[in-house]
């Protein structure tokens, strides 16, 4: 029989070690919460050299010969940076991507020379298809860009992209 006259009583003061327990287990729903449910790991990235580098950054190359008569060929233009190499290579796969003007029949690459000009017999010539892998030895190079005819005005201007 329960007695309703008698209140219940509560300790004024919990042992130390059941306030320790009670800690404890308030924490246990803490601790799980913090699980880790997964991880994600950044792999290394390999990092390459460029096979071919400009020898004057974005700038526009010089062309020899700087006029050429209209109406006058077949010939060639040379294509430097001031009078030092168009490109820079290590030696490796490479990709020319340009679309030629009319004006010009082909493109090529040919062994740096200290001269102001290039043909189909240049040292090192290596004739280029845009879009085109190509394995290029180390070395330095000129453009060379062959037409049949002088256009009457202006060669057009053209771009030609490297990747690799």
């Amino acid at each position: 029989m329960i007695n309703s006259g008698c209140a219940m009583r509560l300790p004024s003061k919990i042992p130390t070690k059941w306030a320790i327990v009670l800690v404890m287990v308030s924490m246990i729903g803490t601790a799980t919460a913090a699980v880790a449910l997964f991880t994600h790991t950044f792999p290394s990235v390999l990092t390459v050299a460029a096979i071919v580098t400009s020898g004057c950054g974005n700038s526009d190359l010089t062309l020899y010969p700087t006029s050429v008569p209209a109406g006058t060929g077949p010939g060639f233009v040379l294509g430097q940076c001031g009078t030092g190499p168009a490109l820079s290579s290590i030696g490796g796969l490479v990709t020319a991507t340009f679309s030629l003007p009319t004006a010009y029949s082909t493109l090529a690459i040919a062994t740096h020379t200290t001269g102001t000009s290039c043909d189909g017999a240049s040292t090192g010539y290596l004739l280029l298809a845009s879009g085109a892998q190509f394995s290029i030895p180390s070395g330095q190079y000129d453009y060379c860009a062959g037409y049949m005819v002088a256009p009457a005005g202006n060669f057009p201007s053209f771009t030609v992209t490297w990747s690799q």
